[in-house]
């Protein structure tokens, strides 16, 4: 398997990174082992930035143009995010105080950086701070040999671990490594992926050890020193081979359907995250107090589906539509 090959799976892992993340954040309680597994859910945040770090080294190289760039991503990402920021906003500023700053900053998707009133949430600001960097990393990384992209992935490391002990911080930095190492993916695309498999392995391996031993004996730490993140660096571009390879031999038997319900929950990945988040986060603290919360977390997950799928029809036909303004307007 080619690393093209392995990325034609990246709605794959996608789909699975969001359902991961969704049940990270319904907060259910489970059994174990299933509950370490959704204690470790942000993980699929990891699978978000290694396949965004993927998507953007493609999308600005097309024609290396920053402000191009950065419109398309607006274009893709507001109308999905203005809709819901303004519910949650006007939600926070009626319920919880919200000032008027922070209203302001959140609309931007910026209020992570400051320090003042609450944030929607963080990876908003996170994919801004990526686009911003991608049109130096890209063309960094594409003319870069395979050693000085290594040492440019352990710079990153390197400028994220100055915020150590910064919470609100750690949590974004500690995530750019991996949308590097996404974006130093896409460059060897024709490479063939099977032969760093003892690599790809060994890194999956190591990174689930760290992350178990700090989840079971450091757990004050997990936080402050980002020892719930760091491992993932090491664990997520071979757990997203591992998907693809899966991924390539259900394609061959029956299973080839579940392949496609993962490919179609990566279709509105954007929408399934901003829909459940913003009733968690409305609601979240409420459902502990009613009867059966795993039941009502379910079928917040289910119906989170079906308005996000809605929702990601409109969206499209607003972005469809600006387009042939656009068009329109070039032409006059």
């Amino acid at each position: 398997m080619t690393v093209k090959k392995m990325i034609t799976y990246r709605p794959v892992w996608m789909g699975l990174a969001i359902l991961w993340i969704m049940f990270f954040h319904s907060d259910m309680s489970l059994p174990f082992p299933l509950i370490y597994l959704l204690m470790i859910g942000y993980g699929g945040v990891d699978i978000f930035m290694f396949a965004s770090g993927i998507g953007n080294y493609y999308s600005y190289l097309k024609d290396e143009k920053p402000l191009d760039f950065f419109k398309r991503r607006v274009l893709k990402l507001a109308p999905a995010y203005i809709p819901v920021i303004l519910v949650w906003c006007i939600f926070s500023v009626i319920c919880n105080g919200l000032s008027i700053w922070a209203v302001i900053g959140n609309l931007f998707g910026v209020q992570t950086l400051s320090s003042s009133g609450s944030a929607f949430n963080w990876f908003i600001t996170g994919l801004i701070i990526c686009y911003l960097l991608t049109p130096y990393l890209a063309v960094l990384i594409r003319n870069n040999s395979a050693f000085k992209n290594v040492i440019l992935v352990l710079c990153v490391i390197a400028v994220s671990l100055c915020f150590m002990t910064d919470e609100r911080m750690l949590v974004l930095m500690s995530r750019l490594p991996v949308y590097v190492i996404g974006m130093v993916f896409a460059k060897y695309e024709n490479a063939n992926i099977r032969k760093k498999a003892p690599l790809l392995i060994g890194g999956f391996v190591i990174g689930n050890v760290l992350l178990f031993l700090s989840v079971i004996r450091a757990t004050e730490y997990l936080w402050s020193y980002g020892l719930y993140w760091y491992p993932f660096i090491l664990i997520t571009p071979g757990m997203c081979w591992i998907i693809s390879e899966i991924s390539s031999l259900f394609d061959k038997c029956f299973l080839s359907k579940l392949v496609s319900v993962f490919k179609f929950l990566g279709g509105f990945t954007f929408e399934l995250f901003l829909v459940h988040w913003l009733v968690f986060s409305i609601i979240g603290e409420q459902i502990y107090v009613m009867p059966y919360p795993n039941l009502v977390r379910a079928v917040i997950l289910v119906l989170s589906i079906a308005v996000a799928f809605a929702f990601n029809l409109v969206v499209k036909k607003i972005g469809k539509s600006n387009q042939d303004s656009s068009k329109n307007a070039t032409r006059t």
